[in-house]
C-alpha cells in the first residue's frame, strides 16, 4: 500500500512540473526567448497551442491522480507518451538530443505502469 502511494505522488510531483514546463515553452515560444523558434523543425504555433493544451491536460491527470481514479494514471501516461513522440516532431529527426523533459516523460511512463500494476492487486 505505501508503495503506491509513493508511486502516485511521484506522479503527481511530475504532472506538476510538466504543467509548469508545457505552460514555460509556450510562453518562450509566444516571446521567442533565445531563438526558440529557430530551433524547431516545424511550426512554432502548432508546438505552442499543443503545448498548452497538453499543460491543461496535465493539470486533468493531476486532478485524476489527487481523486485516485484510473483515469489519471492513464491520462499522465498517455500525455507523457505524447511528449516523448513530441520531442521526436518538434526536433525533425530520429537523432535526438535528450533533453530533461524527454527523460521525466520517460520515468512517468514507467511509473505509470507501476501505478496501473499495483492498483490492480
Amino acid at each position: 500500500m505505501m508503495k503506491g502511494n509513493l508511486v502516485r505522488y511521484l506522479l503527481m510531483a511530475l504532472a506538476i512540473e510538466k504543467v509548469v514546463q508545457h505552460f514555460f515553452v509556450a510562453v518562450a515560444f509566444y516571446s521567442n526567448f533565445g531563438d526558440l523558434r529557430s530551433q524547431v523543425a516545424v511550426d512554432y504555433r502548432s508546438l505552442m497551442y499543443s503545448g498548452l493544451v497538453v499543460g491543461f491536460l496535465f493539470i486533468a491527470a493531476f486532478y485524476g491522480l489527487v481523486r485516485k481514479a484510473k483515469w489519471g494514471t492513464y491520462l499522465v501516461a498517455a500525455l507523457a507518451l505524447f511528449d516523448v513522440f513530441g520531442e521526436f516532431v518538434a526536433q525533425g529527426t530520429l537523432m535526438i538530443a535528450v533533453p530533461l523533459s524527454f527523460i521525466v516523460a520517460v520515468v512517468i511512463l514507467l511509473l505509470a505502469y507501476i501505478q496501473s500494476r499495483t492498483s490492480r492487486c
